[in-house]
């Protein structure tokens, strides 16, 4: 009576039990639910299967297969919650011999006992082998130790059926210890199952973070690589757009003189025409040449752009000091007059002197900078002095005027663009600062210097180094 009360219990948590595995499945469609609800379906099949035994080796082999199943499934639950590594090729090949040698001793008429033995012996290692092993696994706590325990009593539930199920009087005692493994495998590992799903959520969780992470700091990355690229074209366009900004105020700066020469002869020819016409050869020289100087001018800034991109070079020749000398004065004749100032250089000692230049910046960004400087910065009856000398195989041409002079303040950042040197002349001229600068521009870019030196009398000296011929 109470063996069938037993029997009858068992069956009720067969079904309760595959039932919540079932619901797990439906919520959750995770692996270890599945297995757990195979391992649920395949122990309600082997209860329904044993009430078909007749001792014949088809139900036996029916039997002892479903059996199988539900062995492999606990085993494989074990595995994945704990991450034990076991080797389920023995396992299956240990059982799947004891129930071959079951279903051939029922074969020829061996008694059911005899033929259930080898195969309850073979789950029972099987389990019992899973149970001792991996034993320094990281996982060795109460849980570890809970699964090992269910596996010694899933163990001594299959010895149950050789050793007590065939003596009436403990068929009890084995079928009790079958039916605690079921109640404590029903009760512990579904909770455990749950932590696990839980564990490894929050590990894939934690590895998304960290993929979403990399993923944030490789965006960032390039966001900042594509920013500084961003800054760096910024700060090219705002260099060229310095560069283009310079050399516009460079262009009008250099084409003033041989404009202001053209405005004033238009001056000339439209208060006074009778004088403009009596003295209308040499004024049409100078006129051409003014032009000739705006025409050379406009070509001198297309090269300097070509040749700060890189698509021609600078060309240097020989340049007389005499000749490119007498051409600026002439072209300033007319603003000499106007101040009474004249321009004394040894006309001997210049010829002595050529240079490596270009002829067109040397003459209308260099020197005609200077002697319009000169001229501005000097008073009526003022004199201009150019000389040269040859030291060392460099030519020094100087320049000195009889003019106001420039402050020891003024004169550590005279030839840079970027700074304020705007003064005014002696009869109120206004300035640009541009000159200066635009003189060490070119020099540099022909391979020359300019400073300033101390003048024995007043005004100021420049001092220009160029490259000798020979």
């Amino acid at each position: 009576m109470l063996l069938n009360t037993l029997i009858y219990i068992f069956g009720v948590i067969l079904l309760l039990s595959t039932g919540f595995a079932c619901f797990l499945w439906f919520g959750y469609k995770h692996r270890l639910i599945k297995k757990l609800m195979l391992f649920w379906i395949s122990g309600i099949l082997s209860y329904l299967a044993q009430g078909l035994f007749n001792n014949t080796e088809t139900t036996g082999f029916l039997a002892f297969s479903i059996n199988w199943m539900t062995v492999v499934y606990i085993l494989k639950i074990f595995s994945i919650a704990m991450d034990w590594k076991l080797p389920f090729k023995l396992y299956n090949s240990l059982i799947g011999s004891g129930v071959l040698i079951g279903v051939i001793l029922l074969k020829f008429n061996f008694t059911y006992q005899l033929g259930v033995s080898f195969f309850c012996l073979a789950c029972a290692f099987s389990l019992f082998h899973a149970a001792s092993s991996n034993r320094k696994s990281p996982q060795n706590d109460v849980i570890s130790l809970g699964y090992r325990f269910l596996l010694l009593f899933a163990g001594l539930h299959f010895l149950d059926y050789p050793i007590l199920r065939p003596v009436p009087e403990y068929a009890t005692l084995g079928f009790s210890i079958s039916l605690i493994f079921f109640f404590c495998f029903a009760a512990f590992v579904p909770t455990f199952i749950l932590r696990k799903i839980s564990i490894d959520y929050n590990k894939e969780l934690k590895n998304e973070v960290e993929v979403r992470t990399k993923q944030l700091k490789a965006s960032n990355t390039e966001l900042s690589y594509a920013f500084d690229n961003l800054k760096l074209k910024n700060e090219q366009i705002d260099s060229i757009l310095k560069e283009n900004q310079s050399r516009l105020a460079v262009l009008v700066h250099d084409l003033t003189n041989p404009l202001t020469i053209l405005f004033y002869n238009f001056g000339l020819l439209m208060s006074n025409p009778d004088k403009f016409i009596s003295q209308l050869d040499s004024k049409s020289e100078k006129l051409k040449k003014a032009v000739n100087v705006i025409d050379l001018i406009l070509k001198d800034a297309r090269n300097v752009h070509a040749n700060v991109l890189g698509k021609n070079t600078i060309s240097l020749q020989e340049v007389s000091l005499e000749i490119i000398i007498k051409d600026v004065v002439d072209l300033f004749e007319e603003k000499l007059k106007e101040k009474n100032m004249s321009v004394e250089y040894n006309k001997d000692d210049l010829k002595k002197h050529h240079v490596l230049a270009n002829d067109a910046w040397l003459k209308n960004h260099v020197l005609s900078n200077l002697i319009s400087n000169a001229i501005k910065f000097s008073h009526a009856g003022g004199r201009i002095l150019i000389r040269a000398a040859t030291i060392n195989g460099q030519i020094f041409l100087y320049i000195q005027d009889s003019g106001v002079g420039i402050s020891v303040e003024k004169r550590n950042n005279l030839f840079e663009l970027n700074q304020a040197t705007t003064s005014v002349g002696t009869n109120g001229e206004k300035g640009t600062g541009l000159g200066l600068p635009i003189v060490k521009q070119y020099l540099e870019l022909m391979g020359g210097k300019i400073r300033i030196v101390d003048s024995q009398t007043v005004g100021t000296c420049f001092e220009l180094t160029l490259k000798n011929v020979a």
